[in-house]
């Protein structure tokens, strides 16, 4: 005996249209009620058209947009969702203050013995645990290395210590060398009429790899390499499939390899916070590889974001009615202040000795308000235990973003927040309230808590010796011929400073004062 199916279905289903009615309405108010309970407290979802794509078009075109919209309609905390991924984001400071004081320290030195300690207490916002996943699917790390925990905070611990405030003093002595040598070669040459970026970025990105390295670093051979990997630094950092990243794994694999080839190599010339570092790793029986992995993350660091700011305090500055002319009058008065009371004989280290040396009032400024107001700072953290914050439920294993940006544009803290003002930050000059309250944190370029930037002393230093000795050896001029200006290149939107798409025209000469 046989059956047509095709006869069958129909009867069966027609028989049990009441049944099957009743079955799909309990699974789908079952359904709704799970999902009402799951979304029952938590932060409001911003509204989007397109599935899975969610907000991010928006996001693209005008994130300072979205996220002012977001704040206004539900406050500091909601979630968006873009690109298949959904974060809950923070944009009030007093909360992201909250969220960066919330940190266990998992190990403490004690004396001069590195002891590990067991803490019963967990810590709601974690950290860790994502600068590692980091160190791997970003920069390389091999996997079984970022698994041994208390390898990897040991060499974290070395880190920070090593770029304290005493140790980057040590890191701008040197760079201040070469920083002074490289420009005179860029100076040396470069056409009367350049584009800004090549001024600043080629002696900035050589200058700051010899301070770290020393000249047997391959600084020049890693430009390319390093480029195009910088530019995958958002598409890595999401994850996504092998086949879409190639491109960009291929030049850090070239990267790496040069770094691995320099360790592997006489390097007696790199400086004391490069010695420690990979002795600690050597100490741990790392692989020259693993090594060079470790290193890639502070080549990125150097060059992705304080290179950005050189350029924007420049390119931001010549834009303004008054130009440089402030900035070089400080600069020159600072110089001729210390050659007349130190008389210098030599050229070597003391040319940078003035500038650090120096307080520069408007200098500091310039970059301080520049830094708040080109910075893009994504602070991540994965709850670790269930929570609520700012009255709504936070599950565990989410991600939550401190959007440090929102803060940096909140017109109720800063004057006129979207325009650069050269002078925010000259003493004296700032009273950063809301609400009647004194906001401490109204300015975070370099993040904060667990995951500030443990490069940020040696940055701020660095960007006022690169300036500094610049605008002492080089006259540069917007050229009157060139009406291109560079905008913010959103798509690099959470890294840290943004990068320009356009550029600047410039007319660069020589200085006479170009001397120490």
């Amino acid at each position: 005996m046989s059956f047509d199916l095709s006869k069958t279905y129909p009867i069966l289903i027609e028989r049990n249209k009441a049944l099957i009615a009743i079955i799909g309405f309990l699974a789908f108010t079952t359904y709704k009620i799970i999902d009402r309970r799951n979304q029952y407290g938590r932060p409001p979802l911003l509204k989007y058209t397109i599935p899975w794509l969610g907000s991010a078009i928006e996001l693209g075109r005008d994130p300072d947009g979205v996220f002012k919209k977001a704040t206004a309609i539900f406050g500091p905390v909601f979630r968006i969702k873009a690109a298949g991924k959904e974060f809950t984001y923070i944009t009030a400071a007093d909360i992201i203050s909250n969220i960066y004081r919330d940190a266990k320290v998992r190990s403490r030195p004690i004396a001069i013995i590195y002891t590990r300690l067991t803490i019963d207490c967990i810590q709601t916002f974690e950290y860790t645990s994502i600068r590692i996943e980091m160190a791997h699917i970003i920069f390389g790390m091999s996997k079984h290395l970022c698994d041994d925990m208390s390898s990897m905070e040991h060499i974290f611990k070395a880190h920070h210590d090593a770029l304290n405030p005493a140790g980057a003093l040590k890191i701008h002595h040197r760079y201040g060398a070469f920083a002074y040598e490289c420009i005179q070669n860029t100076l040396d040459n470069l056409p009367s009429t350049t584009k800004l970026s090549y001024l600043i970025k080629s002696p900035a990105y050589d200058a700051a790899l010899y301070a770290f390295f020393g000249k047997t670093y391959p600084a020049q051979e890693s430009y390319d390499p390093f480029k195009i990997f910088d530019e995958g630094f958002i598409m890595l950092q999401m994850n996504l499939p092998r086949f879409m990243l190639r491109k960009y794994l291929n030049a850090r694999e070239k990267l790496i390899d040069l770094t691995e080839n320099y360790f592997a190599n006489p390097h007696e010339d790199c400086s004391e916070f490069t010695h420690d570092v990979e002795e600690v790793g050597r100490d741990a029986k790392w692989s020259l590889r693993d090594i060079a992995n470790f290193f890639i993350g502070d080549i990125w660091a150097l060059q992705s974001n304080a290179i950005q700011a050189a350029y924007w305090i420049i390119a931001l500055q010549l834009q303004k009615p008054e130009g440089l002319g402030k900035i070089i009058e400080e600069i020159d008065m600072q110089r001729n202040n210390w050659i007349k009371d130190n008389n210098p004989i030599t050229q070597d280290e003391t040319c940078c000795q003035w500038i650090l040396d120096g307080s520069f009032p408007l200098l500091t400024s310039v970059i301080q308000e520049a830094l708040r107001y080109c910075a893009v700072v994504f602070s991540i953290r994965l709850v670790a235990k269930e929570t609520t914050l700012g009255g709504y439920r936070l599950r565990k294993g989410e991600y939550v973003i401190c959007n440090t940006r929102s803060v940096h544009m909140d017109g109720d803290i800063h004057n006129n927040p979207t325009e650069f003002i050269p002078e925010r930050y000259l003493p004296g000059t700032g009273k950063y309230t809301k609400n009647g309250r004194t906001v401490p944190n109204h300015s975070m370029p370099f993040g904060g808590g667990i995951s500030m930037c443990e490069g940020r002393h040696f940055a701020m230093g660095e960007l006022k010796i690169f300036i500094a000795l610049l605008l002492s050896i080089a006259n540069i001029e917007l050229d009157p011929t060139s009406s291109e200006r560079p905008q913010f290149n959103w798509a690099h939107m959470g890294t840290g400073l943004l990068p320009p798409i356009g550029d600047l025209s410039v007319c660069v000469t020589r200085r006479s004062t170009g001397t120490l």
